[in-house]
């Protein structure tokens, strides 16, 4: 692109990173698409909205470049999994949704950093970064959110996270701590029935095989929950069957068909965990 192009395009670009704050959110809409349809021409502007003063700017053009995914992104997106402020939600959390977009793997000793954050929107994005990157390193990391007994009804999306991410790693050693959250009866009711079903979907996923459909409706849900609860059960010799250890090979067994699809669709990649229909207005 000749020069006065160049210098047309920067212009254009930033007459439109100055709309998306507009007030108007139809404006501010509108804006968004029309950086999305210029894509990688528009990145170098995005790079440098990313460290514009404006936390609102820097958190919007984050989420741009995830959506651009040009890679040239990833040294100004893995600085902003340390800035703190806030648009809603961090801008280090819009990061790091970003840089799961991207792929680039040399981020994650980032994102797992990032696991350890007091931030729970950057937890939630960096552990469904680290699934979606298939970051084996991260399992132990995971694991331990799963765990984690601050999560809450305000923290539940964090544990369903990390479920999924456990799940597409297919950790047979994440058996037990999937599995025993479908018998926790501590979690509050709004997060029982939500971190349950990524649980199970995780463990679907693990063993490559399913215990009803966890994607039908509420009924067929709670049945599908209660087949995997049955089925633990039985394995760990609650129900005079062999021992936790089995399962644990029978994971392995799944982990080495791979190649095999499962026997229900997973969530798309960049989809965030569904809200089970019975959930929305508890």
């Amino acid at each position: 692109m000749a020069p006065k192009g160049e210098a047309l395009l920067a212009e254009d670009v930033g007459k439109l990173l100055e709309k998306l704050m507009a007030v108007q959110s139809m404006e501010s809409f509108d804006a968004r698409e029309e950086l999305l349809e210029i894509g990688r021409p528009a990145v170098d502007g995005l790079l440098k909205a990313a460290k514009d003063t404006r936390p609102e700017m820097r958190h919007l053009a984050c989420d741009l470049l995830g959506e651009i995914r040009d890679p040239k992104a990833v040294p100004v997106l893995a600085e902003a999994l340390g800035d703190k402020d806030e648009f809603g939600t961090s801008v280090a959390s819009a990061a790091a949704r970003a840089l799961g977009r991207l792929g680039d793997r040399g981020v994650i000793p980032s994102l797992l950093k990032a696991l350890e954050s007091p931030d729970r929107d950057l937890r939630y994005e960096a552990a469904r970064a680290l699934g979606i990157l298939r970051a084996d390193e991260a399992k132990a990391g995971l694991r331990k959110l799963l765990k984690d007994a601050a999560e809450t009804s305000h923290h539940r999306l964090v544990r369903c996270a990390a479920a999924e991410a456990l799940g597409r790693l297919r950790d047979g050693e994440a058996l037990e701590d999937l599995a025993a959250l479908l018998s926790d009866e501590t979690m509050e009711r709004r997060t029982e029935r939500r971190v349950k079903l990524y649980a199970a979907l995780a463990l679907e996923r693990i063993m490559q095989k399913g215990q009803g459909n966890l994607r039908g409706s509420d009924k067929e849900r709670d049945e599908a929950l209660k087949a995997w609860s049955d089925w633990w059960k039985k394995r760990t010799g609650k129900a005079d069957e062999p021992k936790a250890a089995d399962a644990k090979s029978d994971a392995k067994a799944g982990e080495a068909k791979t190649e095999e699809k499962p026997s229900a669709a997973p969530p798309p990649a960049d989809a965030k965990p569904e809200t089970p229909k019975s959930d929305e207005k508890k």
